[in-house]
């Protein structure tokens, strides 16, 4: 009896696994990526357009508020190309997007679309990098000197979807510890006009600098080292937030919302509009940095195949944008697309046991509407397993 027990809990427990896990299973399924459009890479070296030149004040409002806002800085041209990638990638599964649900923070799931670096797999978001004034006006926000692009993300919702409202700041991501100078979010709408009543953007103003602050301090560190830890930030994120005033513009397709790494923000919370929203993300940062990360532990990401072996963040994953490009980089670009094939995916995301388990949870949790992970209980659980050492 006590064998035939041992069996069905061991059955039970199997199913309870490969449920848990199938959605992650299948996504292996799809092909790395497609190549059924493209459009020639840039010359190498390529300097992207300078043409774009904040104003003193622009600069001013930039180290007061964290954050400022471009109308129309993005050439129609370049918002048609990004759109037409998006479709691609929506309508057409790939493993190198799909992943992006499980590679990075577990708090994607309500997405119905979501890619991250889809400037490495479809050539018209490396258009909307290269061939757009972005690099520079980073640049400028930045001190003038060299940035490398960090990463990029498209992603959407449908109409029926309100999207939580969790201020958070995304310096944890960033290389460039210590600092909030060094990094910085744009964050565009696509194909429909961005509005507060419809899970559109907002932000603290001005609370890059408490968040600076909590850094220098030794506030962020306590936190930072542990995933009960990082569920408690949740909550000094929203004191931050709750505590600026509030900044949520309503945004057309080509305006742009420039950030800091350290600014406070979140998706609004309400969709009492019932719209889609669809937006990409372009992320830049100072060249050189170290390697080092703002969280103690990273996510797992993409890995370092793209890298170079340095101390500093180089390579094609990485790419310098400006003030011009690096031949040595762009010739793997320029080569085809970059992606991990679906064993090296394997043997990478094996290392990250721990989160793929909290990602896993977090999406069927999300799915049944009953992930809050601001919630004490939530808090709780995820303590009691990392006392039991299964986290």
């Amino acid at each position: 009896a006590m064998y035939s027990f041992m069996v069905f809990m061991l059955l039970v427990f199997s199913v309870l696994l490969f449920l848990l896990f199938s959605p992650l299973f299948f996504l292996f399924t799809l092909p790395n990526s497609h190549t059924y459009r493209s459009s020639p890479h840039p010359s190498s070296p390529h300097s992207p357009p300078a043409v774009i030149n904040l104003t003193q004040e622009q600069l001013m409002s930039w180290k007061t508020d964290g954050l400022i806002i471009l109308r129309k800085a993005m050439p129609e041209h370049l918002m048609k190309r990004i759109n037409t990638g998006a479709a691609d990638l929506e309508v057409n599964g790939t493993v190198q997007c799909k992943i992006a649900y499980y590679n990075g923070p577990p708090t994607f799931h309500k997405y119905s679309h979501f890619c991250h670096w889809p400037d490495k797999v479809h050539d018209y978001f490396r258009d909307a990098l290269y061939l757009s004034p972005m690099a520079h006006v980073a640049s400028q926000l930045m001190g003038g000197g060299s940035v490398r692009v960090f990463d990029t993300f498209t992603m959407g919702s449908t109409a029926d979807v309100t999207l939580s409202k969790r201020w958070h700041s995304d310096y944890a991501l960033f290389t460039g510890v210590n600092r909030c100078d060094n990094g910085l979010i744009m964050w565009m709408p696509m194909r429909q006009t961005s509005y507060q009543a419809a899970n559109g953007m907002i932000f603290a103003r001005g609370s890059h600098k408490a968040h600076l602050r909590a850094i220098q301090d030794g506030t962020w560190s306590k936190y930072s080292k542990s995933v009960s830890g990082l569920l408690a930030l949740l909550g000094l994120y929203k004191d931050l937030g709750d505590s600026h005033q509030m900044v949520a513009p309503t945004l057309e397709p080509g305006d742009v919302v420039i950030f800091s790494k350290c600014t406070i923000h979140s998706s609004s919370g309400v969709n009492t509009m019932n719209i889609p929203r669809h937006a990409m993300q372009m992320r830049f940062f100072t060249d050189p940095q170290t390697l080092e990360r703002g969280i103690h532990t990273p996510y797992p990401e993409m890995g370092d195949k793209f890298t170079t072996k340095s101390k500093f963040l180089t390579g094609s994953k990485y790419p310098r944008i400006w003030p011009e490009t690096l031949p040595e980089e762009d010739a793997v670009r320029a080569g085809g697309h970059m992606f991990l094939t679906k064993m090296e995916w394997i043997s990478h995301l094996v290392k990250y046991p721990d989160h793929l388990l909290v990602t896993s949870v977090a999406a069927w949790a999300e799915y049944f509407g009953v992930f809050h992970p601001d919630h004490v209980v939530y808090a709780y659980i995820v303590r009691m397993e990392e006392i039991i050492g299964i986290i």
